[in-house]
């Protein structure tokens, strides 16, 4: 089974995030994303000691989808 992936987001008005698109076509909350990281369940990312996802730059490169 292919690992799964974030690839786009959904965003607020502020710009921030507030779900994200999976490479399976599932749409979940940032939490979630991050319990799934955690979880080894969404691969590319890992959490840094205080849980918010490393390299959350990278975030800003997925296309924000409708």
């Amino acid at each position: 089974m292919p690992e799964e992936k974030l690839v786009g987001v959904h965003k607020n008005r502020d710009g921030e995030i507030i779900n994200f698109h999976t490479s399976t076509g599932r749409i979940i909350s940032y939490r979630k994303a991050v319990l799934e990281i955690e979880a080894g369940i969404l691969s590319g990312f890992e959490l840094a000691d205080d849980g918010i996802p490393q390299g959350t730059s990278v975030f800003d490169e997925l296309p924000e989808l409708f």
